[in-house]
């Protein structure tokens, strides 16, 4: 244990996500080579303009999940691309797995892990997992499954519904923020960006490969 620096500081004083995000944003030496290059990418659009619109969309969409996200409460993400959702939780005392199906997202969490506890001065309870949701055991359950846009993402559905109900524990919750078919500007911006919507077979490396659905559809009824 040790004192936080003054980036440490500010990230223990970011009011929510939003603030814990720009930090990164602001902060471009706190990553370096290849998570540099992957943070870049991912968060491109932000790195160009995180405005009030979009910081009051990114922001709200976590509130629901964060009243869930106690101390102590183990916590699942499903799709947990570069981490920032995990580590915001794990910060605020959960116990937080995260799983994704790309190792490339994950090798640049796990460094921002690294980067975030050396920078507050302290150990956070998170781990980062090269796995499909469907690859964790039975025996593992969680207070708070929290999926963001990701939903759409996972095949087979039914299975993957199945594994969720099974992986919840007794009173615990599922938290899903996902972008609705019904708003027809953003599906139109994404087939024009991704193309029909399909299932793909995704190489997760080791010879493993994965069906991941490219922008499903999903409208909330889908997911009630």
């Amino acid at each position: 244990m040790s004192a936080p620096s003054a980036i440490g500081r500010r990230f223990e004083q970011a009011p929510d996500i939003d603030a814990f995000l720009s930090i990164w944003l602001e902060e471009r030496g706190l990553l370096q080579g290849e998570a540099a290059a992957t943070f870049n990418t991912y968060y491109g659009s932000f790195l160009r303009s995180f405005s009030p619109r979009m910081r009051r969309f990114y922001r709200d969409q976590i509130v629901e999940a964060a009243t869930y996200a106690k101390p102590g409460r183990r916590l699942l993400e499903i799709g947990c691309g570069l981490g920032t959702e995990s580590l915001w939780l794990a910060m605020r005392g959960a116990h937080v797995v995260a799983v994704d199906v790309r190792e490339d997202r994950l090798a640049a969490a796990r460094e921002r892990h690294a980067v975030l506890q050396r920078e507050l001065g302290r150990n956070l309870f998170c781990h980062f997992s090269h796995a499909s949701v469907l690859d964790l055991p039975e025996h593992a359950t969680f207070d708070l499954i929290w999926l963001e846009q990701t939903f759409h993402h996972l095949e087979p559905r039914n299975d993957v519904v199945r594994k969720i109900a099974h992986l919840l524990s007794p009173g615990g919750h599922v938290v899903i923020s996902e972008a609705n078919a019904l708003n027809l500007p953003l599906q139109a911006q994404l087939f024009l960006r991704r193309g029909l919507p399909r299932v793909e077979m995704m190489d997760m490396g080791e010879g493993r490969k994965h069906p991941y659905g490219v922008e499903r559809l999903t409208t909330a009824n889908a997911i009630q």
